[in-house]
């Protein structure tokens, strides 16, 4: 019938079946904005569809042909139906190195460049084989909407920028990776969006191992870190793909991006986080739930076994919570708990 992808940031599809690419077509011009066909009953006379719309929380329509109606039957996000929702957008900039690269802005609501700089957040995004794109992200507009600026990288080792853009990124876990986060923040700064102090940075999995390196990488740059479940020792993820009942391709993946580092000493003690803990000067907010099968609860007591009690370390267990956060309740405790940080070292 034909295949989803993305087109200038949002979902699209590409329909091979007439019928369907003409009800998209119309559908698409008469709610004024491109269509996503979801489901449809076998005679195809309804047809479930939702709307490709940068920032939007997505609704889902029922559309019947007989009758010729088009209804609401269920909100993401209801209560955000009619809020004024801060905007995202495309940021292209150049890293240190000369990579072209690009991020995605977002800004509060009825923001402009006329109001003047911004405190920044940083939010590198997890995998590390991923990418940000235009939809709606509760994060990420949830920290714009309390007035902050936030800028998340798509750097070096992301997908969808083709296979050479991606492999650059191989054997840059802790570095040149890293270093591409730093350069998103330093390059809103230059261009007078964001505030010439310090900013902070937050992620999740791949994302928050880039968050704690980077206040180790760049300790005067980087206020405030807030990391959840983050991969704190490397050479684990490679361990554990390389024990008994490990993947070829986990292992294979893992040592692309990090490089085969389980006998080599000094590289495997230099990008670990847990290992260099005592370079943290940064506060730092740190998550993790206990029901985690992706990166396990181990490796955030480990950091914080690591950090000393001079240091700045707010920990927080998540009951019963996955690696993806999929529980409206630690959501909200990582909203609260990182705007508080945010509030006290930003403003």
């Amino acid at each position: 019938m034909g295949f989803s992808g993305e087109r200038d940031g949002l979902k699209a599809q590409h329909l091979f079946d007439e019928g369907l690419r003409n009800d998209a077509r119309a559908l698409g011009n008469a709610l004024g904005a491109p269509v996503i066909i979801e489901s449809f009953t076998p005679d195809r006379n309804m047809l479930l569809l939702t709307l490709s719309e940068p920032g939007r929380p997505q609704t889902y329509y029922l559309y019947e042909r007989s009758a010729g109606s088009v209804a609401i039957v269920a909100e993401g996000y209801p209560n955000l139906s009619e809020a004024d929702l801060p905007q995202r957008r495309f940021y292209a900039y150049e890293a240190s190195d000369g990579l072209q690269l690009e991020g995605v802005l977002t800004t509060p609501p009825g923001w402009t460049e006329a109001d003047g700089p911004l405190p920044l957040i940083v939010l590198p995004h997890g995998g590390p084989a991923s990418r940000d794109d235009l939809d709606f992200d509760w994060w990420s507009q949830a920290y714009a909407s309390e007035g902050y600026l936030v800028l998340q990288p798509n750097f070096r080792g992301s997908t969808g920028y083709g296979v050479e853009f991606q492999q650059a990124g191989y054997g840059e876990f802790g570095d040149r990776m890293v270093e591409d986060v730093l350069d998103g923040g330093r390059a809103l700064q230059a261009a007078g969006l964001a505030r010439p102090d310090p900013f902070c940075v937050a992620g999740a999995s791949y994302g928050g191992y880039a968050a704690l390196r980077a206040a180790i990488m760049a300790p005067q740059e980087v206020a405030c870190v807030v990391a959840v479940a983050p991969v704190t020792d490397p050479v684990d993820l490679l361990a554990e793909a390389r024990s008994f009942g490990g993947s070829v391709f986990a292992y294979d993946f893992w040592e692309q991006y990090i490089g085969d580092i389980v006998f080599d000493r000094d590289e495997a003690s230099r990008i670990s986080i847990a290992r260099n803990a005592a370079r943290l000067t940064a506060p730092v907010l740190l998550m993790h739930g206990d029901d985690d099968a992706v990166v396990p609860l181990e490796a955030s007591e480990a950091l914080r076994r690591n950090m000393s009690r001079d240091q700045s370390l707010d920990y927080v267990e998540l009951e019963g919570e996955n690696h993806f956060l999929h529980l409206g309740a630690s959501r909200q405790v990582l909203l609260t708990r990182s705007l508080a940080l945010f509030d006290e070292t930003l403003r």
